[in-house]
């Protein structure tokens, strides 16, 4: 199978170099959609039961496995990217009834009020929690990547697993309130 894939960038590619480039092109925008950091803990768990599946039930005809289970494979990043289009349509309705007031939202403000409205007791209250009590713990990069577009070196920042963070972002005023509307 290998053999197939990289003669079919040969005849593609003006040179075997050109080849080489354009299938790890490809490699790696798979390797990222798979490293999502959002969606990798989730991905990770899947993988593992489907490994164990394998191993109990050999499949003996791999590109059937392989299809039959790729929306498995596949539902951690499909619930990692509707949750984010639902803060998007959460996040322009708050925009719409209060931007005008308070400007746009900010990442994590309709998150963070969701977790409150329901009663998570881990959300914290600014101005009364300990920054501190944002992080579950403190991270640190382990290394990093450059980026091909721009040369900058971006840090990687190893996922830590069963960890939720929740940024806390609250909205300030843009418009400055008159003399008697209250704090400001």
């Amino acid at each position: 199978v290998n053999n197939r894939i990289e003669q079919s960038y040969r005849r593609e590619a003006s040179s075997r170099r050109n080849a080489i480039i354009a299938r790890e092109k490809i490699a790696t925008q798979t390797y990222n959609f798979f490293a999502l950091p959002p969606a990798r803990g989730r991905f990770c768990d899947a993988m593992l039961a489907l490994s164990q599946d394998a191993l109990l039930n050999p499949p003996t005809d791999a590109e059937a496995f392989a299809l039959a289970n790729f929306a498995y494979i596949e539902a951690p990043f499909e619930d990692f990217f509707n949750a984010y289009e639902q803060y998007e349509r959460d996040s322009m309705a708050w925009d719409i009834k209060y931007g005008e007031e308070y400007g746009p939202s900010q990442a994590g403000w309709v998150a963070v009020q969701k977790a409150r409205a329901e009663g998570n007791p881990n959300v914290p209250i600014a101005g009364v929690s300990s920054p501190a009590s944002t992080l579950a713990a403190p991270t640190a990069a382990t290394s990093t990547v450059t980026d091909p577009t721009t040369g900058a070196q971006v840090p990687v920042v190893p996922v830590q697993q069963g960890v939720v963070s929740q940024p806390v972002v609250e909205p300030i005023a843009t418009k400055p309130k008159e003399e008697g509307d209250g704090p400001q």
